[in-house]
């Protein structure tokens, strides 16, 4: 848990400084899925998603992929078909 709570204070201090960076978005979405905060998660991806537009091919679909993730295990399944 420790290295999940050092994650997030640079990732989320990116994220409020509204950098436009999918990677940091990809760390903090691992660290609401480490510590169980799936909906958060959800809806922080849902909020940065645009950002991933002008990323590459990995670094987009790979926040994509965690997205679904996490809505499969918030058993959102209908969001998940969304996605893809």
């Amino acid at each position: 848990m420790g290295g999940a709570v050092f994650g997030k204070s640079p990732a989320a201090l990116s994220a409020a400084a509204k950098r436009i960076y999918p990677w940091t978005h990809h760390s903090l979405c691992h660290v609401y899925d480490s510590t169980g905060r799936t909906n958060e998660g959800i809806e922080f991806m849902n909020r940065h998603s645009a950002a991933w537009e002008k990323a590459d091919f990995f670094e987009k679909s790979h926040n994509w992929w965690h997205l679904s993730a996490l809505c499969l295990e918030a058993d959102q399944d209908d969001s998940v078909k969304n996605i893809f």
